[in-house]
């Protein structure tokens, strides 16, 4: 998630404030200016007045919506900072492992410690908003997004970029689906697609095995995995 975001958010939430601080404004002087007693005195202050507080309501209408969306942008950024952490600290393990004076025990106890945090990766790419809502499904809310098939955690959600309401002629991302966050990447080997949560798997294995060819492989593709939380 790029910091971009969050500042288009709350530029967008600074305006809308403006805005309706000016419309609150105008409506106030209209009505305790005691310009207008009855309709008939004043039809197109009148006519004003109902185009103000029309403008209000849907003002207050876009306010909640960006509320509600700076909520979830929020369960989404700290889920990929926290995310991204993980990731540098499974390199860090990798490169111990990979070096050649590591002992098989060693080695074990490495991959058992990447094995929890692939589990912690895989609960904060399930990270909900505080209704309870999977953020990183696309428009699939209420299923998480990830879930284990084959011993292997995979995208189940689907492609959407989620837009909420944000003016009359502004629309704000509230959400982006998990496999352009949790993304994976082409081997350069073999010209297959992997997902995130494969290379994962894969890297672990290879510490286990004291598989060096392939340990180098997993660590160069950590590399793409980080690249997909700051797009």
């Amino acid at each position: 998630m790029t910091i971009s975001t969050s500042y288009l958010f709350d530029r967008a939430l600074g305006q809308m404030t403006d805005l309706q601080t000016r419309i609150s404004k105008a409506q106030d002087q209209l009505a305790t200016g005691k310009l207008v007693v009855s309709p008939s005195d004043d039809p197109e202050k009148i006519s004003a007045m109902q185009r103000l507080k029309s403008a209000l309501n849907r003002q207050d209408s876009y306010a909640n919506t960006l509320q509600a969306a700076g909520v979830r942008l929020n369960a989404q950024e700290n889920a990929v900072r926290n995310s991204s952490t993980i990731l540098v600290r499974i390199k860090e393990l990798a490169l111990q492992a990979s070096i050649d004076t590591m002992n098989t025990e060693d080695r074990i106890n490495i991959a058992s410690e990447i094995e929890g945090l692939q589990k912690d990766l895989l609960s904060l790419a399930n990270t909900t908003d505080v209704n309870g809502n999977f953020v990183f499904g696309g428009s699939r809310v209420s299923t998480a997004p990830f879930s284990v098939v084959a011993g292997i955690a995979s995208y189940q959600g689907d492609q959407a970029d989620v837009q909420a309401e944000a003016g009359d002629q502004r629309k704000v991302q509230i959400s982006r689906p998990g496999s352009s966050v949790f993304t994976g990447t082409v081997r350069a080997d073999s010209g297959e697609r992997v997902g995130f949560f494969q290379v994962l798997e894969d890297l672990k294995t290879s510490i286990s095995g004291a598989d060096h060819t392939n340990m180098q492989r997993g660590l160069d593709e950590l590399d793409k995995l980080q690249s997909g939380f700051s797009q």
